[in-house]
């Protein structure tokens, strides 16, 4: 019995020291302060309890402001926040917990520090009025769930730090139509752009190796595919419902293992020179109307900081229209490596 008293007391103690690292304060006006150093985590992600000693206040919460000095942000601080529609966070953070703010529907912008290096498990799930985010250039990683129904959510680049996207990273992104993803990342989960309706192209970067299933699934206004050399295998439904999906620009010479469902539909299917044979002697690709007229311009493409305002006739690159285009040999060519 004393043991077990003596463990309570221990808990207890133990509790108070962990928390007493931040204070926290909810004004009349609706601003959460938190101040201190290090923030504990208040919710288990795979267990779903726990919850942070603000929560009775959610409602009331409009505004998050997070103090100079506070080097962390716990697992589920600010889960269902459901009014707040602004968060400051300090460059003293160096981390963000899972689900820190999931559920913030009303949140509509948030500026997140250089210090952060990943952005964890279901973050910003379900921030469905956020409409922009930049990922800091020193994130490495962007967990499970991430962005998971941030049907708001027009653009996303993926910075070239970022080597990793996990499994439904932007699964429900409904209004993604464009994302730019750098060359650094080797690897994108199951379904993480699954549901993204709205995104109209994708190049997949020449780092990764695997298409992995559903990682398009349902994206049913992508048009056109551009996919690298790099890339061994496409996985089964990668492509599954994309009934929009004319246009494939497949820059392998040595056609990938595909299967019978990798797409929804078959259309044109532009390849290297020399290259369409083989194509039509491989499984499930022989079934796309193959065109030789794909140039490997991927290497060429990774920025436009470089690019000049007009349209030269130089080699190199250009914007037109507000679109980079690049010209060798010649002839223009788009993002997709076709000819304009």
């Amino acid at each position: 019995m004393k043991k077990s008293l003596l463990l309570i007391i221990l808990s207890i103690v133990s509790f108070n020291v962990t928390h007493a690292d931040i204070t926290w304060k909810l004004s009349d006006d609706g601003t959460l302060t938190i101040s201190g150093t290090d923030m504990p985590d208040y919710f288990d992600i795979d267990a779903q309890r726990g919850v942070a000693p603000w929560y009775r206040e959610v409602s009331k919460i409009n505004k998050i402001v997070i103090e100079d000095g506070v080097t962390n942000i716990g697992t589920g601080a600010f889960q269902s926040c459901y009014n707040a529609t602004s968060v400051t966070i300090p460059n003293s953070v160096t981390s963000i917990g899972d689900a820190a703010f999931m559920g913030c529907s009303q949140l509509t912008s948030i500026t997140v520090p250089n210090s952060i290096t990943r952005i964890g498990r279901q973050t910003f799930r379900s921030c469905m009025a956020l409409t922009s985010f930049t990922i800091p250039d020193n994130v490495t990683s962007i967990g499970e769930n991430a962005f998971m129904a941030c049907k708001s959510l027009t653009t996303i680049t993926i910075p070239n730090s970022v080597t990793n996207i996990d499994e439904f990273a932007f699964i429900g992104c409904m209004g993604l139509t464009s994302i730019t993803i750098s060359n650094s990342v080797t690897s994108i989960g199951e379904s993480a752009f699954d549901g993204c309706g709205n995104l109209a192209s994708i190049v997949i970067p020449n780092s990764v190796t695997e298409i992995k299933t559903h990682i398009f699934n349902g994206c049913w206004n992508l048009a056109s595919v551009t996919i690298p050399s790099s890339v061994k295998i496409i996985r089964d439904e990668a492509f599954s419902y994309c009934s929009a999906l004319i246009s494939v620009t497949n820059l392998a010479t040595t056609p990938q293992e595909i299967g019978a469902r990798s797409f929804h539909k078959y259309g044109t299917l532009h390849v290297l020179p020399g290259c369409k044979a083989a194509y039509e002697a491989a499984e499930y690709w022989k079934n796309f109307t193959i065109v030789e007229d794909a140039v490997d311009i991927q290497s060429e493409t990774t920025g436009i900081a470089d690019a000049e305002t007009d349209n030269g006739v130089k080699d190199g690159k250009y914007i037109v229209g507000g679109k980079l285009v690049i010209v060798k040999n010649g002839k223009k060519f788009n993002l997709n490596g076709i000819a304009e």
